[in-house]
């Protein structure tokens, strides 16, 4: 099935807005920890890849640890903002 210029548009727009959410969460001083889509979102990889990359290795990239609670997988906001290189304005 192919899917029309506009279908393409929406999606990229759709995944635009997700990415620029995910990093405003990211930013934000208040959010010790995101979900792995979060990170992902933000990271621009995919969350599949995150997945795979927490399963196999035991954090999400280098220099970016997991907490686990459970079933439950959170990313701590401050290395995600470390590995890119982003400063909290208060």
């Amino acid at each position: 099935m192919k899917l029309s210029e506009l279908d393409l548009r929406v999606r990229r727009d759709r995944r635009e807005a997700r990415q620029q959410w995910a990093n405003e969460l990211i930013c934000d001083p208040n959010v010790a920890t995101v979900t792995v889509e979060h990170a992902a979102w933000a990271l621009g990889i995919s969350r599949v890849t995150a997945y795979k990359s927490i399963k196999e290795n035991g954090w999400l990239m280098e220099g970016i640890p997991v907490i686990r609670i459970g079933q439950t997988i959170r990313i701590p906001t401050a290395h995600i903002r470390q590995t890119l290189g982003l400063e909290i304005t208060q």
